[in-house]
Parts: structure tokens; sequence; C-alpha cells
């Protein structure tokens, strides 16, 4: 799926950033999450020109995006600089995206630091 700033912004008709966040939104439903941080990088390069910036919401999804994408120290980066510090709280979905990442990352490094080495173990075995 090739999308631009430019493209959404012709064929919307886009003036206010709730409909960007709608496309966003929808694009986050198709659980299609790397657009969406290419997309919202686009924005942010031409905010000044389009006079649209990311708001809570934008920043929400992008956190959401780069937990599934399994970029928590980039979703938490964002969550710090962008929500947390400018007074905003973050949404229960949000911090279950980031929780889940975790929680991915744990299992990873718990198969592959514990898990593993006891497969090499006498009389230790994997699966059912």
């Amino acid at each position: 799926m090739l999308l631009s700033m430019n493209s959404i912004s012709c064929s919307l008709d886009v003036s206010h950033i709730s409909h960007y966040n709608n496309v966003f939104s929808s694009l986050l439903n198709l659980r299609c999450y790397i657009a969406i941080p290419r997309l919202v990088q686009q924005l942010e390069s031409q905010s000044h020109e389009l006079y649209l910036f990311p708001d809570i919401h934008t920043w929400l999804m992008l956190v959401t995006c780069h937990s599934e994408l399994g970029n928590i120290s980039t979703a938490f980066s964002l969550l710090r600089s962008k929500i947390i510090d400018t007074g905003h709280r973050p949404t229960t979905s949000t911090l279950n995206h980031l929780l889940k990442a975790l929680c991915q990352i744990g299992d990873t490094l718990l198969q592959s630091n514990v898990v593993l080495p006891l497969h090499h173990t006498q009389g230790f075995s994997v699966g059912p």
C-alpha cells in the first residue's frame, strides 16, 4: 500500500488533523502498523505548510504502532516526550499495546536464556 500525505490530502480534502487521525485509525484497525509512522513523519515535515500538527490522538496511535512493530524504545520515548511530558495521559489501549510488546520481548528473552540452554540438558524436552 503506497500512501503519501499529498494523496490523502487531495483525495479527502483534509483540512483538520482529526481527518488525518481518522485515516491513521483506519490503518491501525487494518494492522498497517508500518504505514502510520511513515505518514506521520510526512505530516510533521509538511505541518507548517499545511498548518496541521499531530495531536494527542496521533501520538497515541504512533506509540501503538511502534509497540506492535517491536520498537519499544521508540514507543517509550514517544510516550514520554509527546504524551506524558505534555501533560496528557496514555489510554488504556496504548498501555496494553506497550505491555503486550514488553511481554513478547520477555518471552523471547526467557526462551533464549532459559529454555534453549535447558533444552540441551539431559531429560529436558520442549513441547507437549
